[in-house]
């Protein structure tokens, strides 16, 4: 099931992915399938830390928001939670 890899054939049941990651299919027979949910930053398979502030984090990536923009809270997930920095304004 989504959010489990399993490494070998058995009737053994599939192992869950580390906290914070999930897969985005079935069938997978790696922890390295398993990636950061959006608002963590890490490597596949883990572990996965919730996103620094003043960056917004989607698929285990750090991202930096535009110029003279940045997050105010940790675990950002989208660019639209970037705000302007003070003295600018933007979309």
């Amino acid at each position: 099931s989504i959010g489990t890899y399993k490494t070998v054939r058995s009737n053994n049941t599939c192992t869950t992915c580390p906290s914070n990651s999930s897969t985005s299919s079935v069938g997978n027979t790696d922890i390295t399938e398993c990636v950061c949910i959006d608002g963590y930053v890490g490597d596949a398979g883990g572990p996965c830390d919730l996103c620094p502030q003043f960056f917004w984090c989607q698929n285990g990536d750090e991202q930096d928001c535009p110029s003279n923009s940045a997050t105010l809270v940790e675990g950002a997930s989208s660019i639209d939670e970037c705000t302007c920095d003070e003295g600018y304004f933007g979309p």
